[in-house]
């Protein structure tokens, strides 16, 4: 399965199964990015927000298209590091693009 309505991301073992089997399906995964920055919260703190699309081929031939994909990362700096404390995707439904002549 590929898509999942609610998929519990809480934890690793979760995300695992569902992520392994999208990567194994795949023959092309694209990502572009439409627009985005950082916000410096604090000088321990920073904000990272991406918005774009993304393009795969799956192994059966069918291409699709997510067209409104958005991503954001809260980093925090911790003992002179660096770490995701937060993250989060949302995205529009896979729409199949139509086959080229």
């Amino acid at each position: 399965m590929l898509i999942k309505d609610s998929i519990p991301w809480r934890r690793r073992s979760d995300r695992l199964p569902v992520q392994t089997a999208f990567f194994v399906s795949v023959t092309a995964n694209t990502f572009t990015t439409k627009k985005e920055g950082f916000r410096f919260l604090s000088k321990t703190l920073v904000l990272y927000a991406w918005q774009g699309s993304n393009a795969f081929a799956l192994k059966s031939g069918e291409r699709l298209n997510i067209e409104h994909y958005v991503g954001s990362m809260l980093f925090s700096k911790e003992t002179g590091e660096w770490k995701i404390i937060y993250a989060h995707e949302s995205a529009s439904a896979p729409v199949q693009e139509s086959a080229k002549k």
